[in-house]
């Protein structure tokens, strides 16, 4: 399926960019079940788990380092 979103706020998380938007259309192209990630990560190989959970500690210490330094003005479109 498809979301088409205005987006109304762009917010700096430090390490990403987080968005809060209006939906303003979307389609589900398909009647099947989603996917949920708690059941992807049963499927997972478990070397590909480990690399994800190396991956998420490295995120997490460095959201921790800078969650505080997050810019709280509000987000402008360019143009």
């Amino acid at each position: 399926g498809y979301l088409d979103c205005r987006v109304i706020n762009a917010m700096d998380g430090g390490d990403m960019t987080c968005f809060l938007a209006e939906v303003v259309d979307g389609k589900t192209l398909s009647q099947g079940e989603p996917l949920w990630w708690r059941d992807a990560r049963r499927k997972l190989p478990p070397e590909w788990l480990e690399r994800w959970e190396n991956k998420q500690s490295s995120e997490i210490a460095t959201s921790r380092a800078t969650m505080d330094k997050i810019s709280r003005t509000p987000w402008q479109p360019r143009g």
